[in-house]
Formats: structure tokens, sequence, C-alpha cells
């Protein structure tokens, strides 16, 4: 789907939720004062150039780009009532939308807020997300290797939780972050977890903790647990002077069902700086560890550089080079050059 295409069924789109949302607020009787919906959203497109075990391939990439819906209603005088709703826009191929990633309903108030939906997971908000900053699919790259179909992961999602319930509370620059989910009766549905932690934030920095456990369904036996992941992680950042410096790194021990016990291990430390007016420079160093042979291991290590040109402050374009070594794989090479567009719109 080319680009004109693209948009016009994003404006169609827009159109009926447009219409929707009338339609409930003059049966709501809800006064607009108190409510309000936004759509926002990001094209982040790539064109990217492979060198796999010496072979090099080209191909147009989507590094995440999404559409989302959100709003919320001012209930009990301090409380709010809020959802959201994304949609993944695959922009390579055909630039259709897919299935939701964040879409979930909460309530915030004085004591905390609570959500119920599909999610960042406590283990995103906490360690994952502040070593996110390439543009890329699979970044951070070491604290997803250890959720990608190469590694088994006991059916937990690393970046969106199904069917959770979560928690969050923050008072004197210490916050909380819980969530649980036991539901489902097959398939990736009938994956369990508990994840949960906490943090600390100041002017000087950000230090966090977090605690996961995830259970999933034997493969052959919907009813007996299969695969189990324990993992406990930190993560921190400070800025010094313009330059943002993070770091994360996750231990876990892995247990297949019917099969031995793994240890593996995550590591991302991630830089960004800006150069001048228009342009930042961000680099990164990741390492994903596991105790397979080396036949068979999974593991790498790599880095990542970047150079970002601001055209506004919604837009940029930026090029990057990943260099990653793996133990039992060919060498890998990534060098991708690429725009990213977000939008915002307040629709009452």
């Amino acid at each position: 789907m080319y680009p004109a295409l693209v948009l016009a069924d994003l404006n169609q789109r827009l159109k009926d939720i447009e219409d929707e949302l009338e339609k409930i607020r003059q049966h709501s009787g809800l006064n607009e004062d108190s409510s309000e919906v936004s759509l926002y959203g990001a094209l982040r497109p790539a064109q990217t150039l492979v060198i796999d075990d010496g072979e090099s391939s080209s191909d147009l990439q989507d590094a995440l780009s999404f559409m989302g819906i959100r709003g919320s209603t001012r209930v009990m005088d301090n409380s709010r009532l809020f959802f959201a709703s994304e949609w993944p826009i695959l922009l390579a191929e055909q630039g259709q939308l897919d299935g939701g990633r964040n879409v979930y309903a909460g309530l915030s108030g004085p004591y905390g807020q609570l959500t119920v939906g599909k999610q960042h997971p406590p283990q995103y908000q906490l360690i994952g997300k502040h070593v996110d900053i390439f543009h890329h699919g699979n970044s951070p790259f070491g604290y997803l290797a250890t959720a990608t179909s190469q590694a088994p992961n006991a059916g937990f999602n690393h970046r969106f939780a199904d069917n959770s319930i979560q928690y969050q509370f923050a008072a004197f620059n210490v916050g909380i972050i819980s969530a649980i989910k036991t539901d489902g009766q097959s398939g990736e549905d009938h994956a369990d977890f508990i994840n949960a932690g906490l943090y600390y934030s100041d002017e000087s920095g950000y230090l966090s903790y977090a605690y996961l456990d995830a259970t999933a369904a034997d493969s052959g036996d919907q009813n007996l647990s299969g695969d189990q992941m324990i993992s406990h992680a930190i993560a921190a950042y400070t800025h010094l002077g313009p330059t943002y410096l993070a770091a994360a790194y996750q231990r876990i021990r892995f247990t297949p069902f019917l099969n031995q016990e793994q240890q593996r291990s995550s590591i991302d430390v991630v830089m960004r700086r800006p150069i001048d007016r228009r342009y930042n420079l961000a680099a990164g160093y990741f390492r994903y560890h596991d105790d397979e042979s080396p036949a068979i291991s999974r593991s790498f290590k790599g880095i990542n550089l970047t150079l970002e040109y601001s055209l506004a402050s919604n837009a940029m374009l930026y090029t990057s080079l990943m260099n990653s070594r793996y133990q039992s794989q060919p060498h890998y090479q990534e060098w991708r050059v690429g725009l990213k567009y977000e939008f915002y719109a307040r629709l009452r």
C-alpha cells in the first residue's frame, strides 16, 4: 500500500472514531469539560542494508510504527477514568494495521493507578524502556533477546503483556509497579506471570529493581505447567550535563519443562548526547549470554551507533550502524537510514 493510501485509510479510521465518540457523548450526558480524547502515533520507516555471514541484502523495514487513541474523564472530584488503544502500522507489509499493542482501561486517583488489559509490563517500565533509545524493533537488543522465538521465554512478552492487571503508586520519589496475569485456557493465553518492582527517582537520576516469575502452559497438555522463567533485574540512569547515560541488567533462571535449568543474563548500556542544536549522537553496548554449549548457544554481543538529525520537534532523520557477534552464528551487521515522524491531535 502506497503512503497516500495509508494516509487515506488512517483518515477514514479517524472519521469513524470521531463519529463513534460523538454518539457516545450524546448518549452519556458527560460534561465535555471533564473529558478529553486525543489521537497520536508515530511513523518510523527505515531502509536497511544487512550483511549476514558475508552476504548482503537490502529491505524496507519498520521500527514499530503505530497509531492510537486515548482519553480520560474526571470522576469523584480527584480521580480519572482513562483508556488507550494502539495499533501497529506495518509499513513494510502493505501499510496495514495489525492487532492491538497497548489496549487497556484504568482508574487513577490519590491512592494510585489501576489498569486492566494489554500493556507494558513492569519489567519494561522499570527496566527496558530506559535503555530503549534506538529506532529499531529489536531495541533494547540485550533486554529483548530473552523474549524472542530463538530464546524461549515461558510465554512472557517483555514489551506488551496480554490480559494483565497492573497497579502503580508513587510518593516521595519512590514508586512501585506490580502486575499479575492468571487467565486463559490454551496457547499463549494460558501463560501466567507475576511481575513487580520499585524505583527511586530524583534530580540526580533513577534506580529500579524488578522481579518476574512467568510460567507457560505445557505444549502437550494445556492443563499442565510448562516452561518457567524467574528474573531479577536492575536499571539506572543519570544525566551528566546534556549527556544521558543508562544501563540495564537481567539475571534469569529458565527452567524448560522436563529439562535442565539454564542461566541467562542480559546487559544494555546506552548513551545519548547532543552535538549541536539539530544533531544527536546515540551509542550503545549490548550483550546476551546463556549457558548452552558453544554449538547451540544463542549468546551474542554488539554495539550500535546512531546519528540523529532533527527536522522539527516531532520529526527526525537518522542513520545507524549495528554490529553483532554471535557465539554459534555468523557475524551480523546492519546499516539503516530512517525517518521518525510523531503526530498528535486533540479531538476533544
